[in-house]
């Protein structure tokens, strides 16, 4: 604090100069100094209320000699005589600074040149400002505040806030990750569960496939066991009828019809097992149909055996009766004409039933080969299986893998020690603060009534609180300048 500008007693004793003065001296002897202040300057009146009043300065002690400053506010040096009364006292200058000093907003109470007193209810900017102890907002809040950028600075709401949240969503993230990694983990196991079902599937279906094939190999065979048959049957049939004879090239046409169906049908085994037993079942009746047309082809040449011998009857007659037998005799030349047409239709018959056979033989031969295909199949299916059961395994990894990295996420999130750091909702209004109560505590300072100041109080928990501010002390009228001595 400053030096004041003058010093007060309430008890000094009214006296008289013991020597007198000249208008020019700046020292006094004065007959007693009791209760004069102790501190320079003070205020000293000679011949008070009179024509010749001159207030003077002391502005120190020579011996007994008071040093002084002459015609002082307003006054003029005069010279006294010995006895002239001196009495401490005030002047127009000590009001007129009280007033001054109230009016002045800047510039007062030693705070510095143009430095402006800290109002209650002025807006106002400080700068430079240490504190001696602990603040006390006193409710209130402290607005405004900066990030903090080292460990001792106050943590604002934002800051607190931002680092608790950011944390909270990093956990959150890795645990979502987690949570979508073991969905993705059991999804590929699935999948591959079902790929492995579906090879299994696929390779019965290949050995279904195989076995129709066999199947229909086999058919093949008895078709072109049937197919010999039936030329053999047609080799010894070479005599009969005509009419036979034409059925049995009709039903030779619908057999070489009925392979080239049956080539199809074999070739179509190798990728649909039930569509090879069909065109299996197809070549049996056709087959058959060949025993059939073999059938006939005899009944034809048991036809024309009789017609033989109906002619040898003709001829017989002829020898009775030469005018019949001349025309029977055409007649035989006729049916010996047409027998041999019909037997050479009978031996085309035979190479077309050979043909048929050698169809039926290359059917054969398809159906091995359908049945080698189907083999593959299977083969290929096993290997399949074996791909789905590999990534079976690889599914169950990357299950475990997940829920390993889910447990991880987890584990992460609970290492979080919320006792690091200070949740937002212990903030309850505009202006609360986070203070320190002790060695890495933290605790909540509530906003404080408007108006109030942040005051240190070692009394208090945080060491701070919100206070009414003191009012300055700028009594123009101290009770003690009325309590004798003036």
């Amino acid at each position: 604090m400053g030096t004041p500008a003058r010093y007060y007693s309430s008890t000094a004793v009214r006296t008289t100069l013991a020597a007198s003065v000249s208008s020019t001296d700046v020292e006094v002897i004065v007959a007693s100094s009791t209760n004069f202040p102790s501190q320079y300057p003070f205020t000293l009146i000679l011949e008070k209320d009179s024509a010749n009043e001159e207030i003077v300065t002391v502005t120190g002690l020579v011996g007994a000699s008071l040093v002084v400053t002459r015609g002082f506010d307003g006054t003029s040096a005069r010279a006294h005589s010995a006895g002239t009364s001196v009495e401490h006292g005030v002047s127009a200058k000590d009001f007129t600074d009280f007033r001054t000093h109230e009016a002045a907003s800047n510039g007062v109470h030693d705070i510095g040149a143009g430095a402006a007193v800290v109002g209650t209810t002025t807006t106002q900017s400080l700068t430079n400002k240490t504190l001696g102890g602990n603040l006390a907002a006193g409710g209130f809040r402290v607005t405004g505040l900066a990030d903090p950028s080292s460990a001792q600075d106050a943590a604002t709401k934002n800051f607190v806030e931002t680092g608790v949240t950011s944390q909270l969503v990093l956990a959150e993230a890795a645990k979502t990750a987690a949570v979508a990694a073991r969905v993705a983990a059991e999804l590929a196991e699935t999948n591959a569960e079902t790929a492995e079902v579906n090879a299994e599937t696929a390779q019965a279906a290949a050995e279904a496939a195989r076995t129709a094939a066999e199947t229909a190999e086999t058919n093949a065979e008895t078709a072109e066991t049937g197919a010999a048959s039936s030329a053999s049957s047609a080799s010894s049939s070479a005599t009969g009828a005509s009419g036979s004879a034409t059925t049995a090239t009709t039903q030779a046409s619908t057999a070489t019809t009925q392979a080239g169906i049956a080539t199809t049908q074999a070739t179509n085994a190798a990728t649909s097992a039930s569509t090879a037993s069909t065109q299996a079942g197809i070549s049996t009746t056709q087959a058959t149909n060949s025993a059939s047309s073999a059938s006939a082809a005899s009944a034809s040449a048991t036809a024309a055996a009789s017609s033989a011998t109906s002619a040898s009857s003709s001829a017989t007659t002829a020898t009775t009766g030469a005018s019949t037998a001349t025309t029977q005799a055409s007649t035989a030349t006729t049916q010996a004409g047409i027998a041999t047409t019909q037997a050479g239709i009978a031996t085309t018959q035979a190479g077309i039933s050979t043909t048929q056979a050698g169809i039926s033989t290359t059917q054969a031969g398809n159906a091995s080969t359908s049945a080698s295909a189907a083999s593959g199949s299977a083969s290929t299916a096993s290997t399949q299986a074996g791909n789905a059961s590999t990534s079976a395994t690889a599914a169950a990894a990357s299950a475990t893998a997940a829920a390993d990295s889910e447990t991880a996420a987890a584990g992460y999130a609970a290492s979080i020690n919320p006792a690091l750091y200070v949740s937002k909702t212990v903030f309850d209004a505009k202006g609360d603060l986070i203070v320190g109560s002790a060695d890495d505590t933290a605790a909540r300072l509530g906003v404080g009534t408007n108006g109030y100041v942040l005051t240190a109080d070692s009394a208090e928990a945080s060491g701070l609180k919100w206070a009414v501010a003191a009012a300055p002390v700028d009594d123009p009228f101290p009770t003690a300048m009325f309590l004798g001595g003036m």
